[in-house]
């Protein structure tokens, strides 16, 4: 095999960091447009995060880890 090339001269140097910019970036544009064309034109629903109250500082310190709440109770049906 032959040998590794050395860095790249200064002249070069803004091209190389365009086209790094463009390798990150080109990902998430194309995946964020793909969401948001399924979003607006085929109705797709966004997704919701559960939210999660943040732990008091004291309890934090202790190093406690929160557990969910437990779902709700049925609701008694009144069948006359």
């Amino acid at each position: 095999m032959s040998e590794m090339p050395g860095p790249l001269p200064k002249k070069y140097k803004g091209a190389a960091f365009r086209v790094t910019a463009i390798m990150c970036a080109l990902p998430i544009a194309v995946v964020t447009g793909y969401e948001l064309y399924g979003r607006f034109f085929q109705g797709k629903e966004r997704k919701i995060l559960p939210r999660i109250e943040p732990l008091p500082p004291a309890m934090a310190a202790a190093g406690v880890t929160p557990t969910p709440p437990p779902p709700p109770a049925p609701s008694p049906s009144k069948e006359e």
